[in-house]
């Protein structure tokens, strides 16, 4: 039993740094109510956004300095029908889609290409200059990185078609940190739906052993990276993967809920961002926030302006732009003195661990309005010790120890936390 705890203490990584409190506020400032935009790349110091539905001079492409984000000019020549999609490749090259054909600048907007023969449903810019483009049951390697002028037929090179993914169209590409590829592909051929893998940037793709599909209605809207675990945004829910993108399970719970058209961004501090719907807490479609992954606020849940939110984009590091019901709103954010977050601190407590369920690794949290004589222990279901997590005397605040089971059988497992005279047990799902 000592050898098995001595490789857990090794294993976990212990910090009383005050990680499940807030660290920052923001503010917001309103720098223009003329436009909504689906979307924003951001390429130097240009920011482009896609639809402008409300601007006096209709739906397009428009482009900005982050110098002067309250005035837009719009691209010409550039159609938009509906929310589309919106790239930068390596090259610098901007990219739109949408229902009635592609376009494609290579000079931050001035000059516009056009291919009206091709409408993709999603694309991802590739390492050599070239982008993925999925459209009708197939799906192109555009090979921008050859010529921006895609009206050329001889750039739209077919890598993949309905002898491969069935009669289903890539409606979402992601690139993870691994340089991995995912596509989620949906359609007419059930058994063909769901998570699609390339690990030689496209070159070659396999189909997991799927525990996610189409026939579930999950398709993927948007995804985020969170320390190596992606999140994926879906139209009924939202899912988590462990393991680069292999299997999925859903995270169950009213903070999460999500349906079409929602957003997943994570800023330079890895606060993460979600515009959920449905009203979460407010009674109105508001913007959600956590800046650990587990504790979620409602970004101003007063405001009934700063709601439907859509496109979102980090100007500087403190300073996002997001496109909202009322206009577009720059969001600074100001550091919390950690003095006044450590007074909140009044009562022991052992939060939920988080994610939960999990594999391998969690996060579990506990509070100490003093300091104490601290104890926290896992073990199984039987009753038999797993790991000493901690054994010492810790200082009053909040404090966090992520937990890797990496060793361990799936199924159910305790923890408890003992701080003088109060102790509390939770349980956890490992899969």
């Amino acid at each position: 039993m000592k050898k098995l705890i001595i490789l857990f203490m090794a294993l976990f990584l212990f910090t009383t740094k005050t990680e499940s409190q807030r660290l920052y506020i923001y503010g917001a400032e309103r720098v223009d109510t003329l436009h909504l935009f689906y979307n924003f790349v951001r390429v130097g110091r240009y920011v482009f956004g896609v639809g402008g539905i409300f601007g006096v001079n209709g739906a397009g492409v428009y482009v900005s300095s982050i110098d002067s984000l309250s005035k837009w000019t719009k691209a010409p020549n550039v159609g938009v029908l509906g929310e589309g999609d919106f790239i930068a490749t390596t090259k610098g090259y901007i990219v739109v889609s949408s229902g009635i054909g592609t376009y494609l600048s290579p000079d931050t907007g001035r000059t516009w290409y056009a291919n009206r023969e091709y409408a993709p449903f999603a694309m991802l810019p590739l390492s050599d200059g070239s982008f993925l483009a999925g459209g009708m049951y197939k799906l192109f390697r555009v090979r921008g990185d050859v010529s921006p002028n895609i009206v050329d037929e001889n750039l739209w090179q077919k890598i993949l078609d309905s002898t491969t993914i069935g009669r289903n169209t890539p409606r979402f590409l992601y690139r993870t940190s691994t340089g991995r590829i995912l596509m989620y592909v949906l359609g007419l051929d059930h058994t063909k739906e769901g998570i699609w893998i390339s690990d030689d940037d496209a070159k070659s793709w396999r189909r997991p052993h799927p525990n996610l599909d189409g026939r579930l209605g999950t398709l993927f809207r948007s995804m985020a990276e969170y320390n190596h675990i992606l999140i994926g945004r879906a139209e009924d829910g939202t899912f988590v993967s462990y393991n680069d993108g292999e299997t999925w399970n859903k995270i169950l719970g009213p903070v999460f809920y999500t349906s079409t058209g929602q957003r997943l961004f994570i800023d330079s501090y890895t606060n993460v961002f979600a515009s959920p719907s449905i009203g979460y807490l407010t009674g109105g479609e508001k913007m959600l926030w956590s800046w650990d992954l587990s504790n979620w606020e409602v970004l101003f849940p007063d405001s009934a302006d700063i709601s439907d939110v859509y496109g979102i984009v980090e100007i500087q590091p403190d300073k996002i732009l997001v496109s909202a019901s009322g206009g577009l709103y720059l969001l600074k954010m100001t550091a919390l003195n950690p003095v006044e977050e450590k007074e909140i601190t009044t009562s022991f407590s052992l939060s939920q661990n988080y994610p939960n369920p999990f594999n391998p690794t969690t996060t579990i949290r506990f509070s100490l309005p003093k300091s104490s004589k601290v104890k926290l222990i896992v073990f199984d279901v039987l009753g038999k010790e797993i790991a000493t997590l901690v054994n010492g005397e810790l200082d009053q605040g909040e404090h966090s120890v992520v937990f890797n089971a990496q060793n361990l059988p799936s199924g159910v497992y305790l923890y408890k936390l003992t701080a003088g005279d109060f102790v509390q047990t939770r349980k956890m799902l490992l899969l």
